[in-house]
């Protein structure tokens, strides 16, 4: 994957990756939410480039009691099943344990059965449930990954 760069979001890179979540979403966040993420997160909000386009992003915030927050991961649906998600989150659970944060957690549709196999893939497991979570009325599956052993 030596031809994807990972950089910082900036402000001028929100249209492709609100592009990119209009496409992977049935619920997709705002530009508006994008831009409060961007400014909270800063380089917790990472950006895929190849050949000068976005084709990815992932957003992971850090809090004060050292938990990680995995926002939300997407690639472009033409760039999908390349490593781009893999790239991705090695990076920022590589980003988190600099930080020495100790757990990330995300939430996820159990419907889902892609991106619930995909974060199986980094160790993480279900831990718990929020009831009608998602706009629709679905549940999301509370899935934790322990960074370190503390």
């Amino acid at each position: 994957m030596s031809d994807i760069l990972l950089r910082k979001c900036e402000r001028e890179d929100l249209a492709q990756v609100c592009a990119i979540e209009n496409a992977s979403f049935s619920d997709p966040y705002s530009r508006l939410f994008f831009e409060w993420l961007r400014f909270n997160t800063g380089e917790g909000f990472k950006v895929a480039i190849k050949e000068g386009r976005i084709v990815g992003y992932v957003i992971v915030g850090v809090t004060h009691a050292a938990k990680g927050h995995l926002a939300s991961i997407a690639t472009d649906p033409r760039f999908r099943r390349t490593g781009i998600g893999t790239l991705l989150m090695d990076s920022v659970l590589a980003y988190l344990s600099e930080r020495h944060v100790g757990v990330v957690s995300l939430e996820v549709r159990p419907s889902n059965a892609p991106a619930v196999a995909f974060y199986r893939k980094f160790s993480f497991v279900e831990s718990g449930r929020k009831r009608r979570y998602y706009p629709d009325g679905e549940d999301a599956l509370v899935m934790t990954k322990r960074l370190s052993p503390d």
